[in-house]
């Protein structure tokens, strides 16, 4: 994880991504390590379907 949140300031990581509503989830009440460890492991769980 510590990996995605250093990685997540570089405008090269996740190109068109925007995060500012990605940070957003803290209106969630989830903090952006929670959510990223949420969607890594959705991504994880369906990751020969993206091609991943």
């Amino acid at each position: 994880m510590p990996f995605l949140m250093n990685r997540f300031q570089e405008k090269s990581f996740a190109r068109g991504a925007r995060r500012e509503v990605i940070a957003s989830c803290t209106e969630m009440g989830l903090t952006l390590e929670e959510f990223m460890e949420i969607g890594l492991k959705a991504m994880q769980g369906v990751h020969r379907e993206l091609g991943l």
